[in-house]
């Protein structure tokens, strides 16, 4: 019997996609909410999921499992500007710190209104959280441990992530510029550990940049991923 009021479609709705995509989940029938856990790539390597069911919306809570020393004052100030900064360019859901307990999460909202719960639906409104962490993890982790400032922090995780291929490909468009060829040599060497791109991986793609916009005569056009969500790559048709 159920304790509370939810609908039963959108709840179906939910647990058949879960089912069908053989998720391992457990659902509390009196009140309404799903829990399950995704592994997801990044310094964040799991996220707890509540899923809130209620008469005609659901919300979807994806939770981190390391949060702010709730004892830290100055940490707990720097995730929250973070959050804040992060949350400012978002256009879907949203990051919230419990300002008591120094738990962090990520909210989505899904309004079912008059509206018919179809599996792409639920894919995206689970996937949406799961890529928002995978994206800002590292700032999370930098706001915890004090590693950085909170606008830096936003804006080497919003740093377009270029695949290491992309980079050596136009780094061997360079290779007869001798200006360039200890950039060449620097980039294939860190190839050989893509774990270690860091800080310096940042720097050599803006040499690189700076010298493709130099080059007028360079018709040979490389396509980088820069959106978030699968969207087409810059010079892709």
């Amino acid at each position: 019997m159920k304790k509370y009021n939810y609908s039963e479609s959108i709840a179906n709705a939910i647990n058949n996609y879960l089912t069908d995509e053989k998720w391992h989940f457990d659902f509390n029938e009196q009140l309404g909410v799903f829990n399950f856990g995704l592994y997801i790539s990044g310094i964040i390597k799991k996220i707890d999921f509540i899923i809130d069911v209620n008469e005609d919306y659901y919300t979807v809570y994806a939770i981190c499992p390391v949060g702010v020393d709730e004892n830290d004052e100055e940490a707990k100030a720097r995730m929250a500007e973070y959050i804040c900064r992060v949350n400012y360019r978002i256009k879907n859901g949203l990051f919230e710190l419990d300002m008591d307990d120094g738990e962090i999460r990520f909210r989505n909202f899904v309004d079912c209104e008059d509206v018919v719960l179809t599996s792409d639906i639920v894919k995206n409104s689970i996937a949406c959280p799961a890529v928002m962490f995978k994206h800002y993890s590292s700032g999370i982790a930098d706001m915890i441990f004090g590693k950085a400032k909170a606008s830096d922090a936003v804006e080497l995780s919003e740093k377009p992530k270029r695949n290491i291929g992309d980079i050596l490909n136009t780094a061997l468009m360079l290779e007869e510029d001798k200006e360039d060829g200890d950039v060449v040599a620097r980039l294939r060497e860190m190839a050989e550990d893509e774990d270690e791109l860091k800080e310096e991986l940042y720097e050599l793609i803006d040499i690189l940049d700076d010298h493709d916009e130099a080059d007028d005569d360079n018709e040979t056009e490389i396509a980088f991923k820069t959106d978030l969500f699968g969207k087409k790559a810059e010079g892709e048709q």
